[in-house]
């Protein structure tokens, strides 16, 4: 099982090897039909990476409050922020603003982490 991506700065691609199954003439001793096995096998592990990789929706009561000043206090005030940020495109102009330039930095996520620092802390 191998997974095929991209390296920055490279113009082809790379791949890797996640696991190893074996050969199919010993794999046809054990299994009847190796090849449908393993196929449905990848499938699963690639439905598990993607609810993984997947967006969640949190939901919360209005009326519920949270302790002050405790280690499990949860703040999902920036994602209201980022919204409004990504539907501005301020990500994309920051980086088309920054292609052509060797910058060793995002400054897209430079700017959105300052953004969302001043807001939810104007100091």
């Amino acid at each position: 099982m191998v997974e095929s991506y991209r390296q920055k700065g490279k113009k082809y691609p790379c791949t890797s090897t996640i696991e190893s199954f074996g050969y199919l003439d010993e794999l046809q001793k054990i299994y009847d039909d190796p090849i449908a096995h393993f196929t449905a096998y990848v499938e699963e592990k690639n439905k598990q990476k993607a609810n993984e990789d997947a967006e969640y929706i949190v939901r919360e009561r209005k009326d519920t409050m949270l302790p002050k000043n405790t280690a499990g206090r949860k703040n999902f005030g920036y994602i209201a922020i980022l919204k409004i940020y990504y539907e501005l495109g301020l990500d994309r102009l920051l980086v088309n603003r920054q292609r052509g330039r060797n910058f060793g930095y995002n400054t897209s996520s430079i700017l959105k982490l300052l953004v969302v620092s001043r807001i939810l802390d104007p100091a």
